[in-house]
């Protein structure tokens, strides 16, 4: 048997990555916040955007410097142990996966990792290629005598671009419900993230082996859109209540 750790030079690229995300995703909701608040209170616009900025930056800057020493944590505590019938992976506050070899099904690879497959969807085991290149070798080979390792499948490739198109349709939704001043849009947008952050949890929910906290903080943004939802229709209440009037006659 022999374990392998990911290396501090991917860790230092997975944090930087890590800040431009969350970095641009927070500061495009704190500027939609700060548009759907003077929406709701027209007549004090400046103290409006002010305190939306500052509540919305100081509450950026604990969450990027809580993910920021979370991920260092996760991505110190992983292990990659290899076995000689066996390959395992384990992280903090996540059982181990242990898949036999003569579970595996199929390993595929892409540019980014290696996918041991098994029979069971939830049971599948990923390598990424932030390993050291010599270590990344290794496991390769050794699978590479167990099973022949084959390029992503068709399947895969399908359900990866689903995922792409839906978190595209996400970030369009994401923009209609702060930016649109449109009462259909906002409606639509809204029904459609709502349900979708509500699937995701359903799902999180479901799934053995998640984070406790991956869990809650999908229940918290669920939770917190579902007032801001509110909030924009109470902003377009006017309008809204002429367009029910309408649907009536």
């Amino acid at each position: 048997m022999k374990s392998y750790s990911f290396s501090s030079n991917g860790l230092a690229k997975l944090q930087t990555r890590y800040l431009w995300l969350m970095g641009s995703f927070y500061a495009a909701i704190v500027c939609s916040a700060a548009v759907l608040v003077v929406s709701i209170l027209p007549d004090n616009k400046l103290i409006a955007i002010l305190a939306t900025i500052l509540i919305g930056v100081t509450y950026m800057l604990s969450s990027i410097r809580r993910g920021l020493k979370q991920t260092k944590e996760i991505w110190e505590s992983i292990r990659i142990e290899v076995g000689d019938d066996y390959i395992a992976r384990t992280q903090i506050r996540k059982p181990q996966v242990r898949i036999q070899r003569q579970e595996i099904i199929a390993i595929e690879e892409s540019s980014a990792s290696l996918r041991v497959l098994t029979n069971t969807k939830t049971r599948t085991l990923a390598i990424s290629k932030t390993l050291d290149a010599n270590d990344y070798k290794e496991i390769r080979d050794v699978l590479a005598s167990w099973v022949t390792i084959r390029p992503p499948s068709k399947a895969t490739k399908s359900r990866n671009l689903l995922y792409l198109l839906f978190s595209l349709l996400l970030m369009i939704a994401i923009g209609l419900f702060f930016f649109s001043s449109s009462l259909w849009l906002s409606l639509v947008s809204s029904v459609f993230l709502l349900a979708s952050f509500g699937y995701y949890y359903w799902v999180l929910r479901q799934s053995q082996g998640v984070d406790p906290r991956v869990r809650r903080a999908m229940l918290i943004t669920l939770i917190v859109f579902l007032f801001m939802a509110a909030g924009k229709l109470i902003a377009y209440s006017s309008a809204f209540q002429t367009w029910i009037g309408s649907l009536s006659q």
